[in-house]
């Protein structure tokens, strides 16, 4: 009986900061650096930036409110890129792509073979 309710005080004080109509959304994808920020893919279907030298964050807490707003937005066109080569990163490996005479790039697990082709926002 303690343990349940020592992990439900736990619960409400890690949720007490967080609006009621807010959610929890997991990484699907990292989609790579474009200029000088790298764009992240959510489980809510949008895409969030940060610094190009930082990785995504696992997850991004988010107001359910915005996804009605935002649930007839239309996505963005791609394009694809072909694979032109790689490099170590750390514990991670850069892929890099040609993109109509530009060069992009996504970061994957190091041991993670480079998609030989990659669709980026236009």
């Amino acid at each position: 009986m303690r343990v349940i309710l020592a992990l439900t005080a736990a619960a409400a004080v890690l949720l007490a900061g967080m609006p009621a109509n807010a959610s929890v959304f997991g990484l699907t994808q990292d989609k790579g650096v474009q200029g000088t920020v790298r764009i992240c893919e959510y489980a809510n279907g949008k895409d969030y930036t940060v610094n190009a030298t930082s990785m995504c964050p696992m997850t991004v807490t988010d107001d359910l409110s915005s996804m009605a707003q935002d649930s007839g937005n239309v996505p963005p066109p791609t394009i694809t890129g072909t694979y032109v080569g790689s490099y170590m990163d750390g514990m991670t490996k850069i892929c890099v792509y040609e993109v109509m005479g530009t060069k992009r790039a996504i970061r994957v697990d190091a041991p993670d073979m480079c998609p030989m082709s990659q669709a980026f926002q236009q």
